[in-house]
């Protein structure tokens, strides 16, 4: 995500605010999160994001939630 759009992984995990560097950090959230294991079990929790971003683990939910309302994905659900 980071080399997609021109940045640096440090740009993702850093505090910047800039729109841009928002955006690729939501994708990349999103991207991680949603990797799953062949039985269907995420590959990384949220509390695990949170840590690799330096972020709590509801900021990731929030992230989350606005990459599917942006980009109009949305996070395959547990069954």
């Amino acid at each position: 995500v980071a080399a997609d759009h021109g940045l640096h992984v440090k740009d993702l995990t850093g505090q910047s605010r800039v729109k841009h560097i928002c955006a690729a950090r939501f994708e990349a959230m999103f991207r991680i999160y949603d990797e799953r294991h062949p039985d269907g079990r995420r590959v990384y929790s949220m509390t695990q994001l949170g840590r690799f971003f330096n972020r709590d683990h509801t900021t990731i939910l929030n992230a989350l939630r606005r990459y599917e309302e942006r980009s109009g994905y949305g996070v395959r659900r547990a069954a």
